[in-house]
């Protein structure tokens, strides 16, 4: 592996934003400082499927200052490499060297897989955590008859210590 121009911990924060907000890493990548409301603790965004794209996203109290330390207004992104968007193709290998780093063995995707396993540990309304991970909900009463507000949201992602 060539040697990467990063602190040892270069990216961790961007783990535990991943871990507490279940959004894959290139879906972190492409949030826009526009799309980030801090007041009501909350973010647009997600790609891949119906369900995911721009979803609201709620922001957890516990990365809360992760979150405001990266915002920077001058930014276009929330996550960038110097003055530029930070690419999935740059976030990899910081990604691997931080979590060499870090003792640890995982994958840039295990953030959603602690998401959807401590929100079940922990009991957590199975309809918020769908919404959060931007998931179908193909029960029809769920899906068409419970509604769920950014308060519901925010309460199921602070579950999380």
């Amino acid at each position: 592996m060539p040697i990467l121009k990063c602190s040892k911990l270069d990216l961790v924060d961007t783990i535990l934003i991943c871990c507490y907000t279940s959004m894959r890493p290139s879906e972190l990548l492409q949030i826009r400082i526009e799309n980030v409301h801090l007041a009501k603790k909350y973010m647009i965004g997600g790609i891949k499927t119906k369900a995911g794209i721009d979803r609201i996203i709620p922001i957890a109290d516990a990365i809360l200052p992760l979150i405001q330390k990266r915002y920077n207004v001058n930014n276009e992104y929330l996550i960038m490499n110097g003055n530029n968007k930070m690419a999935y193709r740059a976030y990899l290998p910081r990604f691997k060297q931080t979590i060499d780093n870090l003792g640890m063995e995982h994958l840039p995707h295990d953030g959603r897989h602690y998401f959807a396993t401590k929100m079940d540990l922990l009991g957590a309304n199975e309809l918020c955590v769908k919404l959060i991970m931007g998931h179908i909900v193909k029960d029809i009463t769920k899906d068409g008859y419970t509604h769920k507000d950014l308060e519901n949201l925010l309460q199921t992602v602070n579950l999380l210590k």
